[in-house]
């Protein structure tokens, strides 16, 4: 699909209804400019909402505070955080 967008005298560049609609696009969404050479290309970046869930967690983690999941983790990988969080 080739659209053509304009810049503004602002700097602002409008993205078309027929792009936007391709990309899922709504209003305060992010999104991702990469530049290779003297193109750019443009992603919609998901949502927390839309990603979470879509990183597994072991049978053992699931129902466990966040602080226990956290201090595991740290443990399991060797960063020696697995003391109970202070209290303020």
């Amino acid at each position: 699909m080739d659209v053509i967008g304009r810049i503004s005298t602002g700097g602002v560049l409008e993205v078309p209804s027929e792009v936007r609609a391709a990309l899922g696009l709504g209003a305060d969404d992010a999104v991702l400019w990469r530049i290779d050479d003297a193109r750019a290309t443009l992603e919609r970046i998901p949502g927390l909402d839309e990603v979470a869930g879509s990183i597994p967690v072991p049978d053992e983690l699931r129902g466990l505070p966040w602080e226990a999941i956290r201090a595991a983790t740290h443990r399991d990988v060797g960063l020696g955080f697995d003391r109970a969080p202070v209290e303020p």
